[in-house]
């Protein structure tokens, strides 16, 4: 067994002594000795097989994330290559605006009609240099223009922006708190209905399932990062912070999914009725749900008492 693979059987037995203690002390009913997709939900045995059990990162790898969560190969795919993939490039997008030195940025140079793809960096000493490419562009027309240019002349350059799908950008924050909550509440996530909005709109990101308002800049300090319980009476909920990192572009958010108190579209709902984004009755268990079963019963007590007062 390679670390990969040691790595992978060490969340996967983890997870599966999870669902087992919940199973015996009778918060959820199901099969024991098994690990489940947190996405589709679907049964493991093992880590290997058709659909192997493959690590998640949360945020993505590239933007500072970790991976301390399985889910299977198809939905790691799918949050990676629909999701995923826009968030990285937003971010990369941002860092290029910022013009950072040193960094050779691609760009579109415009020469009245003709348009020619090039870089453009600036150096430490504050000076600018703009370059075209020879790869990409047709060798002759762009020879031929270079010819035509004179010293003092005045050309426009464009920043070569990704083409981003921004509802996929925030189903990628979406998926990043789900992954996080999901490690530290893990199997009871799975068995709370409120979490099914979730699951399927990770499962379908071309589909507008989630209530739009659920992500913001975060208003926070640091402090919180992590996974947090909202105890505001008729706002109960799980309050997501993390920080994005990609090359000088640091982003800190929040992303709000619902708890077993209220659903998500109550939630968003008193939530944009505030004029502020700040909540101070927040609850960060650092130790988590994940085989504290004390934990579990001191959660299920508090969501049966505030449960009996709505």
């Amino acid at each position: 067994m390679n670390k990969g693979e040691q790595k992978r059987q060490v969340i996967f037995d983890r997870f599966v002594k999870n669902r087992n203690s919940l199973i015996d002390n009778g918060f959820i009913i199901g099969e024991k000795d098994v690990y489940l997709c947190p996405i589709c939900k679907g049964v493991y045995h093992s880590i290997n097989g058709d659909n192997p059990l493959t690590l998640e990162d949360a945020p993505p790898k590239s933007l500072g994330g970790k991976a301390k969560v399985l889910t299977c190969k198809k939905c790691n795919n799918i949050a990676g290559t629909k999701m995923d993939s826009y968030l990285v490039n937003r971010l990369k997008d941002l860092s290029n605006q910022s013009l950072p030195k040193g960094k050779e940025i691609p760009i579109e140079m415009i020469f009245n009609d003709d348009i020619f793809k090039g870089t453009f960096k600036i150096n430490n000493d504050g000076s600018a240099e703009v370059k075209s490419s020879r790869k990409n562009n047709n060798k002759l027309r762009l020879d031929e223009k270079m010819k035509k240019i004179k010293e003092g002349d005045m050309h426009k350059i464009k920043l070569i922006e990704n083409r981003i799908d921004f509802n996929k950008v925030k189903y990628a924050l979406l998926k990043t708190a789900y992954i996080m909550a999901f490690e530290k509440f893990g199997d009871l996530l799975l068995f709370d209905s409120n979490f099914d909005v979730v699951r399927e709109q990770l499962l379908n990101p071309e589909k507008r399932i989630y209530p739009q308002d659920f992500c913001f800049a975060s208003p926070y300090e640091d402090k919180i990062d992590g996974v947090n319980i909202i105890m505001t009476e008729g706002i109960e909920s799980i309050l997501v912070q993390f920080e994005l990192k990609y090359e000088d572009i640091n982003r800190r958010l929040i992303v709000f999914l619902p708890c077993m108190i209220n659903d998500i579209f109550s939630i968003t709902r008193e939530i944009s009725t505030k004029k502020q984004k700040k909540f101070y009755n927040i609850s960060n268990n650092n130790a988590g749900y994940v085989n504290n079963i004390d934990g579990v019963k001191l959660l299920y007590n508090w969501i049966k008492r505030r449960k009996k007062i709505k």
